[in-house]
């Protein structure tokens, strides 16, 4: 919801702020032009945050991170049955949260999949 987006928002503003305007990647820049680009680059932008995120002191074992790992670690698959499998470890951890974010998080995952098979 909202408090995510900010949430986002903010750990973006302080992953590019720690970093003291190095931007080889590009992940700190506002996207130029649309479409597919501003996608790319909102992609990269998540996954970089992501990656400082979870590797701040405390953060790690957080369910934003196991998510992103294995978020990664599906991209990553290139097998069939090891996308299978996890998925179904995504299925997993999501198992033990409150349904309403269950169901928000399995449309992610949904979307996750449809675009990475």
């Amino acid at each position: 919801g909202e408090g995510a987006s900010q949430e986002l928002k903010q750990a973006l503003a302080a992953f590019c702020n720690e970093r003291g305007g190095n931007n080889s990647s590009g992940v700190c820049s506002g996207a130029r032009g649309g479409g597919a680009g501003r996608t790319a680059l909102r992609a990269r932008q998540l996954v970089a945050m992501n990656e400082w995120w979870c590797a701040q002191e405390g953060h790690g074992a957080s369910l934003v991170c196991a998510r992103h790992r294995l978020q990664q670690k599906y991209l990553d698959a290139t097998e069939t049955m090891e996308r299978e499998t996890v998925r179904s470890q995504l299925e997993g951890l999501l198992s033990n949260v409150a349904k309403d974010a269950l169901d928000k998080a399995r449309r992610r995952v949904g979307a996750l999949i449809a675009t990475g098979a």
